[in-house]
């Protein structure tokens, strides 16, 4: 069962339920960090940033290194319109983006005066985005699409997939594991989370029928800011099944990965081919972090409009 706690100081405990809760219903976040996709947490302290490592594979492709960095710059607002200013900065082959979202508390859902007592706080709500160009130009870009790619950023292959929701049962405890970054020894608990794609395609081989399917493994612990985890791998691969075989619980029937440690990948099990891998690790953390874009956004021109979601 997906539960614990963990911290990064001895002796503290912080539990990680509002996490995973958030792991399990949200995109998928592991590929690299991704302002529409991140779980704000309800509780984000002002000033707090962490900075990480993506290393990012699709098959039969070099692989891609970049950096990112994510920071809590700013609150804004009182009462329900009260939030925080998230900045994300990639550096990529020498480029560097930076994208701003506004994260406030989330809306009653219809009906319901306020969210019930004994759910888990629900991550906060991105209410804004904004985008730094390179020539320099600060746009806002609306919401009105989830899934709306913004303009510059890659489409991988794990975009070119829809993936179901993670159910409680697709999530399992991995085991406790340590990790060093620089100085910094942080003692965390890893949990896999696995997704399978709503449709599926037809195989070379005419009896058989592929489907693809999503590892993600996270080394969690809820006191590292922004993010809760330290470390986290994906891997999208396509997995065979036979015509004839029974299709109602696809997950339940599938052969089991390895277990991950500090330094070894996520392998594919035997009859599932690798589209993808994505790793993330921590570089560093703290505090202090303000804002690097001073400038007032602009409306967004139509021409620079995010993309219509991938069908």
């Amino acid at each position: 069962m997906c539960t614990g706690s963990s911290s990064i100081r001895r002796g503290v405990t912080v539990p990680i339920a509002t996490l995973l809760a958030s792991l399990l219903v949200g995109p998928a976040a592991a590929q690299s960090l991704r302002l529409r996709s991140i779980p704000i947490s309800p509780d984000v302290q002002l000033g707090r940033w962490v900075s990480f490592q993506a290393t990012l594979q699709t098959q039969n492709h070099p692989a891609r290194d970049l950096t990112q960095r994510i920071a809590v710059v700013a609150a804004e607002g009182s009462g329900s319109e009260a939030g925080y200013w998230v900045e994300l900065k990639t550096v990529d082959a020498g480029k560097m983006r930076i994208e701003r979202g506004f994260f406030g508390q989330p809306f009653p859902e219809e009906g319901e005066a306020r969210a019930p007592s004994d759910r888990p706080p629900l991550p906060l709500d991105l209410r804004r985005y904004q985008m730094l160009t390179p020539a320099g130009k600060l746009y806002e870009y609306p919401l009105d699409s989830e899934s709306a790619v913004p303009p510059d950023r890659d489409v991988s292959a794990i975009d070119l997939f829809e993936f179901l929701q993670a159910r409680p049962q697709d999530c399992d405890t991995l085991g406790a594991d340590t990790l060093r970054i620089g100085r910094k020894v942080i003692p965390c608990v890893r949990y896999r989370v696995r997704r399978v794609s709503a449709e599926e395609w037809a195989d070379e081989d005419t009896s058989f029928v592929d489907r693809a399917v999503m590892t993600e493994i996270f080394w969690l612990n809820s006191a590292i800011p922004i993010t809760g985890y330290a470390k986290s791998v994906l891997e999208v691969a396509a997995r065979r099944r036979h015509v004839s075989a029974p299709t109602p619980d696809f997950m339940s029937a599938e052969p089991e990965a390895a277990a991950a440690s500090d330094s070894a990948a996520v392998v594919a099990p035997a009859g599932e081919r690798l589209y993808f891998r994505g790793e993330l690790s921590l570089l560093d953390l703290g505090t202090g972090a303000v804002s690097e874009v001073t400038q007032d956004a602009e409306l967004a021109p139509e021409e620079s409009a995010p993309a219509p979601p991938i069908k």
